[in-house]
């Protein structure tokens, strides 16, 4: 007998004080199963959305695992290093410093 599930979101814990239960992304079609308040919840409009979310995500994470086994490890665009390098816990050791120190020794381009 094969039973057919359709998801109706995703959640995740919160591990940071206080500790929660978060909806990620879920269905509006069943946002009442899925959360208790509605400004909580990413709800994409349909089941069909939130699978070509799902489908889209796989595919994704598949290309990145790809990547990783060819060594590939691109780094953070450098105008983008101001908005998303100060929080990240490996600055000080990651070749994002070389590449700012390399780009602002760099003679400009007439």
């Amino acid at each position: 007998r094969s039973l057919h599930l359709i998801p109706a979101g995703g959640m995740y814990y919160q591990v940071r004080h206080p500790v929660a239960l978060k909806v990620g992304v879920g269905s509006a079609s069943h946002e009442n199963d899925i959360t208790e308040k509605k400004s909580n919840a990413n709800l994409v409009g349909s089941d069909s959305e939130l699978r070509s979310l799902i489908n889209e995500s796989i595919t994704r994470v598949n290309a990145y695992v790809d990547d990783m086994t060819k060594g590939k490890f691109p780094l953070t665009p450098l105008d983008k290093v101001d908005k998303v390098c100060t929080y990240c816990d490996y600055k000080t050791i990651c070749r994002i410093q070389t590449m700012r120190s390399v780009q602002s020794s760099a003679p400009e381009a007439s």
